[in-house]
């Protein structure tokens, strides 16, 4: 998956001192170990030891108030993963000023809040498969350089995201754009990006042939060609 090995890469970085989430018990048996598990951890992002939070795949609609509460605690914060849940909007982001890494993939998010412009450190932005048709002004984004957001609802795609200076990786396929070669898309992060660009600056595609005509003389090619082209108007 996109992105996936960078998560995965700073999951493991941070493996010693990581909050995660879990409250699927398996029977009643397990109640007693699972909540002093879960307990501990929780204990321990309290006391603002823990780097990353994970609820992903929980199927919750709201954040649990206890792990949103306290600012000072969600400034420790470098990799926040909320995928596969059920949300339709998301949390105030202004608290999170460490925040490297933020998965909100496989929600229902319909807008981003514009508390997301303030994650100066944020490198990764996983917004894909949402109901997103619209983006706030990233440019407080400044060290942003993975933006997914394949699957989505966009028509087209706001100048701003070509605003981010370090963005080198962009996904944008599964999303009904108009106005977009489907062959730029197809060929990636690189070619999409500078497609944007040249759109920003007033820059226009356009697609031109060369027709020549071969034979020997006085066969008509002139009058052909006389018959194709209008002085006027240009080729019919």
């Amino acid at each position: 998956a996109f992105g996936s090995r960078i998560l995965r890469s700073l999951e493991d970085l941070f493996r010693s001192n990581v909050l995660l989430i879990d409250v699927q018990l398996d029977n009643d048996a397990d109640f007693d170990s699972h909540y002093l598990s879960l307990n501990q951890r929780l204990d321990k992002f309290l006391k603002g030891e823990s780097s990353v939070i994970d609820v992903s795949n929980r199927l919750l609609k709201e954040l649990p108030q206890l792990l949103w509460s306290n600012h000072q605690l969600l400034g420790n914060l470098l990799l926040v993963n909320l995928s596969q849940n059920n949300f339709q909007s998301c949390p105030d982001f202004f608290p999170l000023t460490n925040l490297e890494a933020l998965d909100i993939s496989e929600n229902q998010i319909h807008t981003l809040p514009t508390s997301i412009c303030s994650l100066s450190k944020l490198k990764i932005l996983k917004a894909q498969s949402n109901r997103l048709s619209n983006l706030p002004e990233f440019k407080g984004l400044t060290s942003l350089t993975t933006l997914d957001l394949s699957h989505n609802q966009f028509t087209s795609m706001p100048d701003s995201v070509v605003m981010i200076k370090n963005l080198t990786n962009l996904r944008v396929n599964g999303n009904p754009l108009r106005g977009v070669p489907k062959k730029v898309v197809e060929r990636g992060d690189k070619e999409f990006i500078s497609f944007l660009k040249e759109r920003l600056r007033g820059v226009e595609t356009v697609y031109r042939t060369k027709l020549m005509f071969v034979g020997s003389a006085n066969v008509g090619k002139t009058t052909l060609l006389n018959a194709l082209v209008d002085k006027k108007k240009g080729i019919r």
